[in-house]
């Protein structure tokens, strides 16, 4: 009973300590933890708000202005029946083109960018390449998912597709010299891959169609069969 005791004041003196740290280190307005912390709880109780929050994630490394930036920004966000405060503010704000929102922009901009790479290991395979290998020698193995998987043309399925044998080719050429990790490697059924690649189907075919299986068949299986192979 002694030792519970013991245990137990060190767990609330261990929680204390945290919990000062924490309300000495809050991050402010213009930290990307702070827009982080926010918008992801925001998400937790708004599954529109989190379905269009990621769907901006994924295509703000893509952006290259500070114009594009609210734009896009407004597009995903503005119609929402619900936002926090902080991000309805920041629409009303940087709406116009003073010096001030102009300057804010590019500010917020590179915050958003930062809290965009806590979620992507970067925007290219070759970007990625060196925390993917960081995870690996760390004892973790990953599923690559490549950004930007709307389809609505042809022209963009083969560029998907492209982009898929790609990302292939260039983890083949890095992970032979990652070091043996026999937890990661190997399972009761066999050996495993050293990577993954995640690939959406309906990226691969403009026209994918669920009462049109068999022509849904016919335009995603050449595709993906080349990747396969």
């Amino acid at each position: 009973m002694i030792a519970h005791d013991s245990l137990e004041s060190d767990i609330r003196r261990f929680g204390q300590t945290l919990a000062e740290y924490a309300h000495h280190h809050t991050p402010g307005f213009w930290d990307h933890r702070w827009w982080t912390s926010l918008l992801l709880d925001w998400g937790t109780r708004d599954e529109q708000f989190k379905v269009q929050l990621f769907r901006f994630i994924d295509v703000l490394p893509s952006l290259q202005t500070d114009a594009q930036f609210v734009r896009i920004l407004k597009e995903y966000f503005q119609d929402l029946p619900s936002l926090p405060v902080p991000l309805q503010w920041l629409l009303h704000r940087f709406s116009n083109n003073s010096l001030t929102a102009q300057v804010g922009t590019r500010i917020l901009r590179r915050q958003f960018l930062k809290m965009a790479y806590t979620f992507m290991a970067g925007e290219t395979v070759s970007h990625a390449v060196p925390r993917l290998t960081q995870l690996w020698h760390a004892g973790s193995a990953c599923s690559l998912d490549l950004l930007g998987e709307s389809t609505v043309s042809e022209e963009e399925a083969d560029h998907y597709h492209m982009r898929c044998l790609q990302a292939l080719t260039q983890l083949y050429e890095v992970i032979p010299q990652w070091n043996h990790q026999p937890l990661l490697e190997t399972d009761h059924l066999g050996s495993l891959p050293r990577i993954n690649l995640s690939i959406k189907l309906s990226a691969l075919y403009s026209q994918l169609d669920p009462i049109n299986p068999e022509g849904s068949y016919a335009g995603v299986a050449p595709r993906l069969r080349s990747i396969l192979d």
